[in-house]
């Protein structure tokens, strides 16, 4: 895997311990967390491993970071820098898509 923090897991399933798992959790980024924890849950539910390395409760909170819409300046330099002269007609669409987005998420915008 490209991330390589998976390089402190043991891919011994016998031998592999729930430290090692926390190891790679804590060098990691949400990414790891993600990905770790779905191969954990699909190495459980094919019966690879006799019963969870890591109980569910145990397992670090996935923390995401806040999301937003690209600004106008930022999408004016987009525009610019472009060279596809197809693209540039179809980014005022998502610009606007964008921001009704964001409208709808904020507490302002709700009663709109």
């Amino acid at each position: 895997m490209k991330g390589s923090n998976f390089h402190k897991v043991n891919v011994r399933k016998e031998t592999t311990q729930a430290e090692q798992l926390f190891a790679c959790l804590k060098a990691g980024t949400v990414s790891t967390n993600v990905h770790l924890r779905k191969l954990h849950n699909f190495c459980l539910s094919m019966n690879w491993l006799p019963w969870p390395l890591i109980p569910r409760r145990l397992w670090p909170e996935v923390k995401f970071q806040p999301k937003r819409a690209i600004t106008l300046a930022e999408h004016q330099l987009i525009v610019e820098r472009e060279k596809n002269p197809e693209r540039p007609q179809l980014l005022p669409t998502v610009l606007a898509l964008g921001r009704f987005t964001e409208q709808r998420r904020s507490p302002q915008g709700r009663g709109q």
